[in-house]
């Protein structure tokens, strides 16, 4: 069942949307907002454990939610068969892995074919791990 929920006001830009705002323009806009009360949404980790968690909406479970560069992905990853990973922020959806039997599900999306599972060899988490662990200190868009 759908509810509504209210805008939250800081998130209102309509008074600065005209008919020829493209997306830079828009990321720009919401890039500019500065309301204390939007930090939740810039901050991915503190999204998934507060706001999310209170909303009371179903949610996948979290694995490990780090700001740690250091972290040794590699030994989390290891014991994993079936994963999302992903950067936390300023990843613009590069490096976001769906595993599944220690197969990459992405493929197919990726490549435009099907993998037959016998042709594919298991993720390398290592890799996994060193792009994810890249990622840290990076700046999706340049102004940023």
């Amino acid at each position: 069942a759908w509810r509504r929920v209210a805008l939250l006001p800081a998130l209102d830009i309509a008074d600065r949307i005209v008919s020829i705002t493209d997306y830079i323009d828009l990321m720009t806009i919401r890039h500019q907002l500065s309301s204390p009360s939007l930090s939740i949404f810039e901050d991915k980790i503190d999204l998934r454990q507060r706001l999310i968690p209170a909303s009371a909406v179903e949610h996948t479970p979290s694995i490990l939610l780090t700001r740690d560069p250091n972290v040794d992905l590699q030994s989390v990853l290891s014991g994993l068969r079936d994963f999302v990973a992903k950067p936390a922020h300023q990843s613009n959806s590069d490096n976001v892995f769906v595993v599944q039997g220690n197969k990459d599900m992405l493929t197919e999306q990726y490549y435009g074919y099907n993998v037959r599972e016998e042709d594919t060899a298991d993720v390398d988490k290592q890799q996994i791990a060193n792009k994810l662990l890249a990622q840290f200190n990076r700046s999706a868009i340049s102004w940023e």
